[in-house]
């Protein structure tokens, strides 16, 4: 998504969504079967989606109630957004 240019891609290493979205499109373009190393690269690629969405669950149930509890209790508004100046 940040990538400008051709050489903005060294800086911004694709990511999972992007090596999931390439996969299923070279796997559905072709008339066989998947091949073995597509196979194995499918394990390998939900197995890191898996340790994502468990790390994002984890902070959505323990993190974030921190969080909130802890803004609650200092007494200070999380988001404020300033009126319009006339």
């Amino acid at each position: 998504m940040k990538a400008k240019s051709s050489q903005d891609t060294l800086n911004f290493p694709t990511m999972l969504n992007a090596k999931l979205g390439f996969l299923a499109f070279f796997v559905g373009s072709s008339e066989s079967a998947p091949t073995e190393a597509q196979e194995q690269l499918c394990a390998d690629l939900t197995t890191r989606v898996e340790t994502q969405l468990q790390a994002v669950e984890a902070a959505l149930t323990e993190a974030l109630p921190a969080f909130n509890a802890l803004v609650r209790s200092s007494e200070i508004p999380a988001i404020v957004v300033p009126e319009k100046q006339k």
